[in-house]
């Protein structure tokens, strides 16, 4: 393929996919490899007609000794050469993936971001382009299906995420690279990590792909043009289920709830991206393991159960509802509240008090108290503890709290992370549901307290 044809394809690529536009701060991750560097001399061909201004950023893992020192040296010259700025950082990707439990592979990638997204914070950078190309999506989908993976998983990777990182190659071959390399005479370095099958992806590459095209010679293009439908099949269903997850999904900050009944009626395609969709919101974004949509279809089918689902994830279904959790640490700690106006904040709760002269709002989320019947005692915040009681408004007699909520059908799990309000060592209220009989004020009362409980949701949009 000649370098005019590749030059036409990526422009083309970067207006379909709208990756750059007029007057745009590009920023390319820049290794000193084939990839980078033929994507960068493309780009540059472009800077006049696209109207846009071009930097280059490298980072130096400390992973390949002098070679590392090597390709760094390479880069600041090649820029040089260029008369672009160029961005460099060290970064010990080996302690890094030590500290964090990471592969080398994945410690590299998060550390090369991480400075990526400063250095457009800071130089006012538009987007961030990367050299991955059809050969790095195809490696890319074999991986994640090998290791278990959505239809999100097998669209590859996207021509721009949501973080302003593009990538033009998308739609060259790691061939076609290469030979522009050679007839544009551009200088390159190789990475001696790249022929070792050490890596994951390394083996996919030297091993597992040339055993593939022996039963099908064009595989890489044929896995390409699937890739587009899972991708445009991904898009169509991922919008249906946002659409879904807003309206049925109750997000707090470690639990998301559906109620069973609106649940399941929906489509089966829609109703396994919904519980992958709360699964990686509470797993902070990691991917989850696929495998156990299914589990949890038959979950719901017993009516009651729990699912361990990975990465610090739970499932439960009790009381027509299907519950995930993310695990949490009860806190046995006292939070002193004061009379005057104060607030609490612990974990994703706050509570505020203020002084009142009469009823204002009547919601579940707020009580009134009567400053008179709590005779001066202090006022505290905890949570629950073995053989705690109360008298609740309205009941007329002395409970349990363990009984109280099994009555009221609280699931288990949430029975430690409801607060308590006490007067002295009494519960005035419990949180959200109900207060104590013995400090409800009497209807002609004026000196009251207004105690307002509030979750934080607290969670990530989808990236």
């Amino acid at each position: 393929m000649k370098h005019e044809n590749i030059r036409k394809i990526v422009k083309n690529t970067i207006l379909k996919y709208f990756l750059i536009a007029e007057g745009n701060r590009v920023l390319v991750a820049l290794s000193g490899g084939a990839d980078s560097v033929c994507l960068l001399h493309i780009l540059l061909s472009l800077r006049q007609e696209l109207k846009i201004t071009i930097a280059a950023a490298h980072v130096n893992h400390q992973l390949r000794g002098q070679e590392s020192e090597r390709d760094e040296q390479f880069v600041q010259k090649l820029c040089k050469t260029y008369e672009i700025d160029c961005y460099c950082q060290r970064v010990d990707a080996a302690g890094f993936a030590a500290k964090m439990k990471q592969t080398l592979e994945e410690a590299g990638r998060n550390l090369r971001y991480q400075y990526f997204d400063a250095l457009c914070r800071e130089k006012n950078f538009d987007v961030v382009a990367t050299a991955h190309h059809r050969d790095d999506n195809v490696e890319t989908v074999i991986m994640h299906f090998l290791r278990g993976a959505s239809l999100h998983g097998l669209s590859g990777i996207p021509y721009r995420n949501q973080s302003g990182v593009v990538r033009p190659l998308l739609d060259v071959s790691r061939e076609a690279i290469l030979n522009y390399i050679a007839e544009n005479h551009l200088p390159y370095v190789t990475d001696s990590s790249n022929y070792s099958n050490d890596f994951f992806r390394n083996d996919i590459r030297h091993s597992l792909l040339p055993f593939l095209e022996k039963y099908n010679p064009n595989f890489r293009s044929t896995l390409q043009n699937n890739i587009r439908l899972y991708q445009e099949a991904d898009v169509y269903l991922q919008e249906i289920c946002e659409e879904t997850f807003q309206q049925i999904a109750d997000v707090k900050r470690d639990m998301i709830t559906f109620w069973l009944d609106p649940l399941m009626q929906k489509p089966e395609a829609v109703r396994h991206m919904i519980f992958l969709r709360a699964i990686q919101m509470l797993a902070d974004g990691k991917t989850p393991v696929s495998a156990r949509v299914f589990e949890l279809d038959s979950l719901i089918a017993a009516k009651s159960g729990k699912l361990c689902l990975g990465k610090g994830i739970m499932a439960y279904v009790m009381y027509r509802r299907l519950y995930f959790v993310k695990d949490r640490i009860p806190d046995l700690k006292r939070y002193p509240l004061s009379l005057c106006h104060s607030t609490v904040t612990t974990g994703n709760v706050r509570i505020t008090a203020k002084e009142k002269d009469r009823i204002e709002i009547k919601q579940k989320n707020t009580v009134y108290l009567s400053i008179e019947k709590m005779q001066n005692q202090p006022l505290f915040i905890r949570f629950r503890k073995e053989g705690d009681y109360f008298y609740p408004a309205g009941f007329g007699h002395k409970k349990k709290l363990q009984d109280y909520f099994v009555d009221e059908k609280i699931p288990s799990f949430k029975r430690d992370f409801i607060p308590l309000l006490l007067v002295g060592d009494e519960i005035a209220w419990v949180c959200g549901y109900r207060a104590d009989s013995r400090f409800v004020p009497e209807k002609k009362e004026s000196k009251l307290m207004e105690i307002t409980y509030t979750e934080d949701k607290g969670y990530a949009p989808r990236r």
